[in-house]
């Protein structure tokens, strides 16, 4: 039976997932949590959380609550698998893959935590590619047309939509990356040895970061970098352009690109094959602008200050059909 998307707002489950995400994401914040730059403010907040002025447990808290809620995911997945009743995933495939069998609980639970661990990242990318195709309805036109051509016109017929490769949306997707950035510095990284820049030397044990929104304006790799242009992604002679920096470079880049990726282009395939996307009423073009448009300037995760665009049904009763929602 198909869910009707209604069921999701009282969701508890869902709430704390969302909740706790959130809180981790805090927690990591780069640019707000002093004390991991500064040794001499660790034991004032312990004093702090002595008289009561701040929770001594809060994070060890968040962090039970993230595995309880894990836990149950995974357990109600378990009973999925064996009434025969689950849905291709990821974690299903882990759970009945033979060689599992030896994982322990906490490995197959830093499996399903690492499937978790952009989900803050890939909810600000969608955010603010709802809102350029709001306003950029030339790029919306295009994406459109490359979807409905592809297959000769079939793809969304297709039981292997989410498998398909779309030249324009794929670059549509490595574009919204890169030119909005969500994660403007690169979660640190330390050095693991000696390492010669110039005419300095860097110690083991050096807290780095990667600049990611300064190597993706860089205008020696990426010609026009201040202009969203999807099509510098299909260009054979722009070749340099084809990392994306917003998932960090070299050996300890995000593991999980591909499944960031893959996450948000098939959002956007879905998004534009079933919706025209506008803008909401009263809003203004600058909303769009990765620095004017920021909800919050200076916050380790970039996300939009706007927070509405109108979507109109391309083909309502199909529209209506997969949501499951009453007229």
């Amino acid at each position: 039976m198909a869910l009707d998307v209604k069921d999701l707002h009282d969701d508890l489950l869902l709430s704390e997932i969302i909740y706790i995400e959130e809180q981790i994401a805090a927690f990591r914040d780069v640019s707000s949590n002093l004390s991991n730059y500064i040794p001499v403010l660790r034991p004032l907040h312990a004093v702090a959380a002595f008289l009561g002025f701040r929770s001594g447990t809060h994070i060890a808290d968040v962090g039970n609550r993230r595995q309880a809620y894990h836990a149950a995911l995974q357990e109600n997945l378990r009973r999925e698998i064996a009434r025969g009743a689950d849905r291709p995933c990821i974690q299903g495939n882990v759970l009945k893959d033979p060689e599992s069998k030896g994982l322990s609980e906490g490995e197959l639970l830093s499996v399903s935590l690492s499937m978790m661990a952009g989900a803050d990242t890939t909810k600000r990318s969608i955010m603010w590619a709802m809102l350029l195709l709001a306003h950029r309805q030339d790029v919306q036109e295009k994406a459109y047309r490359a979807i409905a051509e592809s297959d000769g016109g079939r793809l969304l017929e297709s039981p292997h939509v989410a498998h398909t490769k779309i030249e324009y949306l794929e670059a549509l997707t490595k574009e919204v990356g890169r030119y909005f950035v969500v994660l403007r510095l690169a979660l640190p990284k330390a050095t693991h040895s000696y390492v010669d820049w110039k005419e300095s030397s860097i110690p083991p044990q050096t807290l780095m970061f990667l600049n990611s929104w300064a190597c993706s304006r860089d205008p020696a790799v990426f010609s026009d970098p201040d202009s969203f242009t999807p099509e510098r992604w299909l260009d054979d002679d722009q070749i340099a352009n084809r990392h994306q920096y917003a998932f960090g470079i070299g050996g300890r880049m995000c593991v999980a690109s591909h499944v960031a990726s893959k996450a948000l282009y098939t959002v956007l395939l879905h998004l534009v094959a079933h919706f025209r996307i506008l803008p909401a009423e009263g809003s203004s073009n600058d909303e769009i602008d990765p620095v004017a448009g920021l909800a919050v300037p200076g916050n380790h995760q970039a996300a939009p200050r706007a927070r509405h665009v109108r979507i109109i049904p391309r083909n309502q009763e199909l529209t209506r059909g997969m949501l499951s929602v009453s007229a």
